[in-house]
């Protein structure tokens, strides 16, 4: 059997949050993570012309949404370089240099960033 065919539906933002809300899986990411795994999932599926399956737990283990300071302590980023205006943009060059970093975003005053487990 082959697998590259078969019943293939376009997600809008909505139905890609709706899917997580679906499968119970909205304790995973904030809604400002979801929009930022889809814009950023989309994007690179159209830059690569390919078809991104929507499969709710592989991107729930794929992918991880974490406050810059518990990256900081998760993975014990060191805070010294001092070539960083910042902790945010150290963190996601951090980040850069082994995964792929979907995006950041504030919530609440708070720094967060997705990205690829690893």
């Amino acid at each position: 059997m082959n697998n590259n065919y078969g019943i293939v539906k376009t997600f809008n933002e909505y139905d890609f949050i709706n899917e997580f809300k679906a499968c119970n899986r909205m304790d995973n990411f904030s809604y400002e993570g979801l929009r930022v795994m889809f814009n950023a999932l989309n994007e690179l599926a159209q830059d690569c012309e390919m078809v991104i399956e929507m499969d709710v737990i592989a991107l729930c283990c794929d992918y991880i949404e974490l406050s810059i300071d518990d990256v900081i302590n998760d993975y014990d980023v060191d805070l010294s370089d001092e070539s960083f205006d910042d902790k945010t943009d150290l963190v996601i060059d951090y980040l850069h240099d082994s995964t792929m970093v979907l995006g950041n975003y504030d919530i609440n005053g708070i720094d967060y960033v997705l990205f690829q487990s690893f």
